[in-house]
């Protein structure tokens, strides 16, 4: 099996992997239900399953970016 590159992004860089798999690294500012904002150098909004909650603090996304937008 071959492993799947996901680069590790911030705010800044969204635009350039549209369409592709990141990994996003940030504070969470607020979180209301299933919508987290996230500050990764600036504010994105991810939308999450219920896997398993989210830390009230740090978050560590992984999503194929049609899933994230910028606020």
């Amino acid at each position: 099996m071959e492993a799947i590159a996901s680069p590790r992004i911030t705010c800044g860089f969204l635009n350039s992997y549209v369409g592709k798999n990141v990994v996003v690294v940030g504070k969470v500012v607020q979180l209301r239900g299933e919508e987290a904002t996230i500050d990764a150098d600036g504010n994105i909004t991810a939308y999450l399953n219920r896997v398993s909650p989210p830390c009230p603090s740090l978050i560590l996304v992984c999503s194929r970016l049609p899933l994230l937008s910028v606020l």
